[in-house]
Parts: C-alpha cells; structure tokens; sequence
C-alpha cells in the first residue's frame, strides 16, 4: 500500500509541474506582436536626446496575424509647413530575436523587445547609426 501512495503522489506532482509549465508557455504564447502600435520615441547614436514632434506622434505601425503590416509615419514638412503623411504596407517575420520587415524589398533586420505595453526596437539606419524606436500598443 506504501508503494502505490508513493507512486500515486510521484505522478500527482509529476502532472502538476507539467501544468504549471504548460501554463508558463500559455503564457508566453499570449505576448504577440499582432496589433496597432504607435511611435512614442526615437533615438539614434547620433541623436540620443531627440525629442519627436506631434506630428512624429502620431505615426503607427500594423502587424495583422497573416504576416502583413502597415506603416503610417508621420513627418513634418519645413518646406510646406505641414505633417505629411506616408503610408506603406510590409511583410514580416521574427526569427528568435529578430524583427524582419520586408517593405518593396527593402529589407530591415532589427532587434526587438516585446512587453504588453511596448514595443522596442533597433537598427542600423542608412547612415550607420544605431536608431531604436519605441511603439506603444494601442489596440
């Protein structure tokens, strides 16, 4: 009888460390990159106090479930006086740690971080500076 209660409370704790690992991944699982996220700041080696504008604000990127994307980037135009927007779709795919967009095949390769709240992320720019922006999801 002491044997099968031994093997009884070896399988008890058995199945319920295989639950709360199971819960752990559920968990992970959840924290997904799909959604609208909004640009609440940009720095870059170069500039590492930048300080966007409320035109910069209120540029958005989308990530839907099918491995599509939309930006909206916001810029402000000295020329015209004016926020202009431009709109591009994308694709993407993460691979461990890295966020890959493919824009008209223009391919950019960044390093992520991903919370409920915010996404970071950092790149090279086209002039060799590291830049990082950080989104904040707003659905």
């Amino acid at each position: 009888m002491r044997k099968i209660n031994l093997v009884i409370t070896f399988i008890t704790i058995l199945i319920i460390s295989s639950c709360s690992s199971n819960e752990e991944n559920i968990g992970n699982e959840t924290l997904s990159i799909v959604g609208t996220w909004q640009l609440v700041e940009a720095t870059s080696s170069d500039n590492p106090n930048n300080t966007l504008n409320n035109c910069q604000l209120q540029s958005k990127i989308t990530f839907k479930i099918d491995k599509t994307g939309e930006l909206d980037n916001y810029a402000f135009d000295t020329v015209i006086n004016d926020c202009i927007l431009s709109e591009s779709d994308f694709s993407y795919e993460i691979n461990e740690l890295k966020l890959i967009i493919n824009e008209n095949n223009f391919i950019n390769e960044s390093d992520y971080e991903l919370s409920e709240a915010f996404l970071t992320q950092s790149f090279n720019n086209s002039q060799g500076n590291r830049r990082t922006n950080k989104w904040k999801r707003v659905n």
